[in-house]
């Protein structure tokens, strides 16, 4: 029987006394008096319709009507357009020549045989993308699936650029955040911003236009920065099924909090502001669990000191592979120096005489000079690798390079995944070691303008609490056996 909302693809039988072609999917006449349904492209069958037949070992299928052969010029045309449209709106191929019921390679077969009717399509879609982006920045739509905007967003955002547009475009003559930021902040309140600060600031910016809209700096309210915020925490991080980390949402927040602080009313320690708005906005930033520093034992150190002889990079003219690993590895936890720093050391800061490194402030974080103590083994190490060259420790590669060695060695020690550490695990570990002796000693060694960094960030009190607890010196009551109270 046939109900109203029977489906040409759902199985079904053709009306009792209906003459003709079937009424819902059009099957051949001499087909339809059998239970019958029509096919999609794609499914597996070769013609348009099939009907089935009950045997004793199940259902026997039978393929009747014409077959789907090539399609016209225009169903091709209209499967292109889909699929271009599929495609701006960020599908994969695979998924959709699934639906379109094709082979894998037809889509870039079209895409170069028919460029035409495939560019209108995507050009259509993007338009329709780039008006849903302007419509839905800055209200709650965005929280629904921040992932998923802000791709759409980053394609509209690269269609407009490309056609010499704006996604957002600036309404009057009032600044924006980004717009502040290019013509104000950049100018007048950084002087020699590090190439990374800069590259941070841009991401922040971006993150900040794409999510927002990028209004002007007087409609930017306390609920549009924690919805901003909100989205954020919602964003997917590095790691596959991961949320963008706290410590990451904090510090693109405090990055905003410190822009709008310039186009606010000058003040103490803010008199370079631009004054351009009565009151500048703030929200609370989502509260951090700092985790203990992970600090590295002496033994796994040594398991991927000893594992060095297996690594053949980094490959540089009269020094041995396995002393450059070596020799960072023991300076690292010796000096307890960041890693960009180690990186950067020249042989004109190494005094051997008077056993440091004078490094100056350019090559630090802190931008103060420091001078590095060297011990025995530090020096030792060094001189084994001392030549004549400018850098200490040159790295012809990539830093991601470094970082899959640098895991392979620790592979080849014989340290499982969760246990693997990095240059910058050595520099806690070197605080904590210091900090058994003297925390002060510890802040200044790593170079900290305060102990707060160092005891909060730096330290494993553990390592430190948990020695001084056992060496406690106890009352000599508590350890006299036998005595009862009454």
């Amino acid at each position: 029987m046939i109900e109203a909302t029977t489906k040409p693809a759902e199985w079904h039988h053709k009306p009792n006394g209906w003459k003709g072609a079937c009424p819902v999917c059009n099957c051949p006449a001499d087909y339809a008096v059998k239970e019958h349904r029509a096919t999609v492209r794609g499914e597996g069958y070769a013609r348009r319709f099939v009907f089935r037949v009950r045997r004793d070992d199940g259902w026997s299928i039978r393929n009747v009507g014409a077959s789907w052969g090539r399609p016209t010029v225009d169903e091709r045309e209209g499967l292109i357009e889909k699929a271009a449209r599929a495609f701006a709106y960020g599908r994969t191929i695979s998924s959709i020549c699934e639906e379109l019921g094709v082979p894998t390679g037809t889509i870039s077969r079209w895409r170069l045989a028919h460029g035409p009717c495939w560019d209108k399509g995507y050009q259509s879609a993007m338009g329709d993308i780039v008006d849903v982006v302007r419509e839905q920045a800055g209200t709650d739509a965005v929280l629904t699936d921040p992932d998923q905007f802000l791709r759409l967003a980053i394609k509209a955002d690269k269609w407009a650029t490309d056609k010499g547009e704006e996604l957002f475009s600036q309404a009057g003559d009032e600044l924006t955040l980004t717009g502040f930021y290019r013509s104000y902040y950049f100018p007048t309140c950084t002087v020699d911003l590090a190439k990374s600060t800069q590259g941070i600031h841009q991401v922040v910016l971006k993150r900040w236009r794409l999510l927002t809209g990028d209004p002007p700096l007087s409609e930017i309210t306390v609920p549009m920065l924690a919805k901003w915020r909100d989205c954020l925490m919602k964003c997917r991080g590095q790691s596959p099924g991961s949320k963008m980390s706290i410590v990451t949402v904090r510090n693109f927040l405090r990055y905003v909090h410190m822009f709008l602080l310039k186009a606010g009313p000058p003040g103490y320690k803010n008199l370079d502001a631009a004054d351009l708005i009565p009151r500048v906005p703030w929200v609370k930033s989502p509260r951090a669990d700092l985790p203990a520093p992970k600090i590295v034992s002496v033994e796994s150190i040594s398991s991927v000191y000893n594992a060095t002889n297996t690594i053949m990079q980094p490959e540089i003219p009269g020094l041995n592979a396995a002393d450059w690993w070596q020799s960072l590895i023991a300076v690292a936890f010796n000096t307890g120096l960041r890693r960009r720093t180690l990186f950067e050391l020249r042989w004109d800061y190494v005094d051997f005489d008077k056993r440091v490194i004078n490094v100056p402030p350019k090559r630090l974080k802190s931008r103060r000079f420091q001078v590095v103590r060297l011990n025995e083994t530090a020096v030792e190490h060094l001189r084994r690798i001392e030549g004549d060259r400018e850098l200490v420790f040159p790295w012809p590669y990539c830093k991601e390079y470094f970082d899959r060695l640098f895991h392979k060695l620790q592979y080849e020690a014989g340290l499982p995944g969760k246990a693997h550490f990095g240059l910058h695990n050595l520099r806690k570990t070197f605080g904590t070691h210091i900090a058994q002796e003297s925390p002060q000693a510890a802040s200044m060694a790593l170079g900290h303008a305060g102990m707060d960094v160092t005891i909060k960030r730096y330290i494993n009190h553990d390592a430190i609490v948990h020695p001084a607890v056992d060496r406690l010196e106890q009352p000599e009551a508590f350890t006299v056996k036998g005595v009862t109270t009454s």
